[in-house]
């Protein structure tokens, strides 16, 4: 029997073997199913174009755009590209954002954040990343090479001006007024050349870019009616190009002079000019004039037309933050202005102009869709949700005061942005419509978005009756990507594999704890010394007497115990006989003497008999020889 418990140990070792085994498979098919999932569910975003390489010139002072980003997801989710790293990241790491540009993205440069130096770091490498918050960016390198600092360039830009100073000039007035612009707004250092030569202390320039009259000028002195100034611009880096000043010595000359020489003006911000307020007299009517700007002007910002002395700005101008030009101008600039006649003469004004914020930004939407969900049983007029937009201009003349609009037939925009429901349709209908922004801008006029909104709206089932049916979960979100479906579908298959092992888990242990547990108890009711051993084959009856001639049986063997006395023989039984009756069987006990005859002991007698008594006495019979001892049966039960 130890042995049959043994191999019953070893089958239920080997059925847990196994199902330690198909768990581990089930989990490994988990894990796979997962990392699938996680790495190849869905496709990655693309970077379909970009500009890989940008041009930039150390100390530019404007934002510049460098780089066009068209990125696109697969599936249809929404994308959003952002900088990822800024190698090398000295010293201007901050310097580079990507922005919206409407349909694409843009690596712009933002200027004032750090400083550009070619010395230094010549190029940078910026990685970008188009990302879709489901899947692995798609990413891209943009390499922004720094160029040299710009040369300085003359204002007007022409090499050669003709001037004409008056022979009345006095020494130490300025005759003509340098300007040379840099892009990188560079210190500006100059050199003069004075041709002929046996003149050139006759002109000086000064710290101011100005050129004076170091000594009083003799018309009658023939070398100094026709001199030739040439002038050169270096900041440090670069040198311009020569700039040719010719000055033609008249005999009298007389000023212009402007009138008012103090005026307020109110124009548009933006880019272009406007008529001043002042007005120019010049008693030479066959003289001519050079307008310039005076007032600090660095950046170039401010123009004035060198004929006409039309103001003006050379950039957008913008006092009101942009989506694209976060940078505020001054509001009010002051024109120094100074015209000045062929023979040198000139004279000043002073405007100031105010820029008034007008309406030059067109409204737009927070995001490019919206989505919303009803059910075929709502109300008509219900709000589904509300669209929303902005708008970089201020709130005078009502420049940012929006108004939506658009509508899909059985949904529509209201004028505040609430997307109304105006007709119910059939479950697992979408509409889908376009939905528009103005303003309210009175200069130059309203303004409506370049980009509309698209609006989708899908009508689900009507919830289930609370009185009938139990109660309905939650309903689903309002709108479910392609890419959201397939997750949900994927993760059902995880957690159907998941249950199945956990039932095959479960059945495996109920079959060990039903059949294993029954097969122990068993073993332990049954004595596994004696009962599980196979019991020696009984011996075949031997053929039944006939009747007064049965041979005499002998008594099984008893277990060792005091001999029992024998009966004294009798007379036999008054309706029939009394004897003991062994049958060739093998008694597990010795038999009752005290109960009475069972009809089997008088099956071969008649009734109503009296059997004569044998007085012989009983011979004692040889026991039986012992059958071989059988192999022990095995105890498995199941």
């Amino acid at each position: 029997m130890t042995i049959i418990c043994h191999h019953i140990i070893n089958i239920i070792i080997i059925i847990i073997i196994i199902i330690i085994i198909i768990i581990i498979i089930i989990i490994i098919i988990i894990i796979i199913i997962i990392i699938t999932i996680s790495g190849h569910c869905c496709p990655q975003p693309v970077i379909n174009s970009f500009d890989k390489v940008a041009l930039l010139y150390e100390g530019i002072q404007i934002n510049q755009v460098l780089s066009t980003i068209d990125c696109s997801d697969p599936d249809g989710d929404l994308t959003d590209v952002t900088v990822q790293n800024v190698n090398p990241s000295s010293p201007c790491i901050n310097c580079f954002e990507v922005l919206d540009c409407g349909a694409v993205e843009c690596l712009q440069y933002r200027a004032g954040v750090g400083t550009l130096s070619h010395a230094s770091t010549g190029s940078y490498l910026i990685t970008v990343a188009c990302n879709d918050n489901f899947e692995s960016p798609a990413t891209e390198v943009i390499e922004v090479i720094i160029l040299p600092n710009s040369p300085p360039y003359f204002q007007p830009d022409v090499l050669f001006v003709d001037h004409t100073i008056s022979a009345a000039t006095l020494a130490g007035e300025v005759v003509y007024d340098v300007q040379a612009l840099d892009d990188e707004n560079d210190d500006i250092e100059y050199t003069m050349n004075v041709i002929p030569s046996s003149v050139a202390g006759a002109f000086t320039i000064n710290s101011n870019n100005e050129i004076d009259i170091a000594t009083a000028l003799d018309y009658e002195n023939a070398a100094l009616r026709v001199t030739d100034l040439l002038i050169t611009a270096s900041d440090g880096f670069c040198q311009s190009e020569t700039h040719s000043l010719r000055l033609e010595v008249t005999d009298v000359n007389e000023a212009p002079v402007l009138s008012p020489i103090t005026s307020t003006v109110d124009v548009c911000e933006g880019k272009g000019e406007f008529t001043p307020p002042y007005s120019v007299t010049d008693e030479d009517t066959t003289d001519t004039q050079a307008w310039t700007i005076i007032s600090s002007n660095i950046e170039g910002y401010y123009t004035i037309n060198p004929e006409t002395g039309i103001l003006g700005t050379a950039i957008d101008y913008d006092v009101d933050p942009d989506y694209d030009k976060p940078v505020v101008r001054d509001a009010q600039y002051t024109y120094v202005v100074r015209v000045r006649d062929k023979g040198g003469l000139s004279h000043s004004a002073t405007v100031t102009v105010n820029f008034l914020d007008c309406n030059d930004n067109a409204p737009r939407f927070l995001t490019p869709r919206y989505g919303f969900a009803t059910t075929a049983c709502a109300t008509v007029g219900t709000i589904l949700g509300f669209v929303e937009a902005e708008d970089a201009d201020s709130a005078r003349e009502q420049n940012n005061v929006l108004t939506f609009s658009g509508s899909g037939g059985s949904v529509s925009v209201g004028s505040g942005g609430a997307v109304v429901l105006n007709a119910v349709q059939d479950a697992g209908t979408v509409i889908t419509f376009d939905a528009q922004v103005t303003d309210q801008g009175q200069t130059p006029g309203p303004l409506t978005s370049v980009n509309p909104a698209k609006v989708s709206v899908r009508y689900l089932p009507c919830p289930p009756d609370p009185t009938t049916a139990a109660p309905a979960t939650s309903a689903p979100a309002a709108t479910t990507t392609a890419a959201t479906a397939s997750k949900v579908n994927n993760l059902s298959w995880i957690i159907i594999a998941a249950l199945l092992g956990t039932f095959l888990l479960a059945l495996s242990g109920f079959m060990i704890w039903k059949y294993g547990l029954m097969c122990a108890n068993s073993c332990a009711k049954l004595s596994c010394r004696k009962l599980c051993m196979s019991k020696p084959p009984r011996p075949k009856p031997p053929p039944k007497p006939e009747m007064n001639h049965r041979p005499p049986q002998r008594r099984p063997e008893s277990p060792p115990e005091k001999p029992r006395e024998r009966t004294p023989p009798g007379p036999g039984f008054l309706f029939g006989f009394w004897k003991e009756r062994y049958p060739n069987d093998d008694f597990d006990h010795q038999p009752d003497r005290k109960r009475m005859p069972s009809p089997a002991d008088m099956e071969a007698h008649q009734t109503n008999t009296i059997d004569p008594v044998d007085t012989t006495p009983e011979i004692p019979a040889t026991p039986p020889p012992r059958a071989p001892r059988a192999k022990p049966k095995s105890c498995v039960i199941l």
